[in-house]
């Protein structure tokens, strides 16, 4: 599996694992080599080191691994994967299960992961408790657009650009997947794309969730 993690350039270049960057508050660049294809590579935002003497990559390890928060607040975004596009609100789904792919449009990885995500939404098509989510990070809406027509997600696309959800959630690579509960708990994180592991492993959360007491109430359409 391939990711980004969370780290700023002004510009990159990506040479296998390696880039260069540039930070707006730095007096010299560093080189980052990796040294591996687990994708060490900059996401818009954010700054990888104080840029001095020594500025190293991050340790970034594959797969499962600990999240920032246990527990999210409801959230309120845009869903662009509408026309015209509307507002998506946790609190419409009180019973919802949420499965979150974190990403940003340009990042070949989440790029990749596009179809394993749709066959994921795909096969819970007929679960209304199951939302499956893209929470971009972005903030140009044409780029989005293009993204959707280019990929055309059958979930919905969320535009986080300030960072409210992302942050909450503890977002250390990309694309990173949560799964969120109906009370919002965050159950269960993994870094990059989807392998069969991955995506069984989503499955086996997902359907622990559904057979849980708080979804059995939900009316069904």
């Amino acid at each position: 599996m391939k990711f980004y993690p969370v780290l700023m350039a002004v510009f990159f270049t990506l040479a296998g694992c390696g880039y260069e960057k540039s930070c707006p508050d730095c007096k010299n660049n560093c080189q980052i080599k990796a040294g591996d294809d687990k994708g060490h590579c900059p996401a818009p935002g954010d700054c990888p080191c104080n840029c001095g003497d020594g500025c190293e990559c991050p340790t970034c390890d594959e797969g499962t691994k600990p999240f920032a928060a246990s527990v999210v607040s409801p959230w309120e975004l845009t869903n662009m994967n509408l026309d015209p596009s509307g507002m998506y609100r946790s609190s419409d789904f009180s019973n919802g299960i949420f499965v979150i792919e974190n990403y940003f449009l340009s990042c070949p990885y989440c790029n990749d992961n596009a179809p394993a995500v749709n066959a994921f939404a795909a096969a819970y098509v007929d679960q209304p408790a199951v939302q499956v989510i893209d929470l971009g990070i972005d903030r140009n809406d044409t780029q989005y657009q293009t993204w959707i027509s280019r990929h055309t997600p059958n979930h919905a696309v969320l535009k986080d650009s300030d960072r409210v959800l992302t942050n909450q959630l503890g977002t250390r690579g990309y694309p990173s997947t949560y799964v969120v509960d109906c009370h919002l708990n965050v159950v269960y994180s993994h870094t990059g794309t989807w392998d069969s592991q991955a995506t069984a492993e989503l499955k086996n959360e997902v359907d622990s969730l559904l057979a849980s007491p708080c979804y059995l109430t939900l009316p069904t359409h």
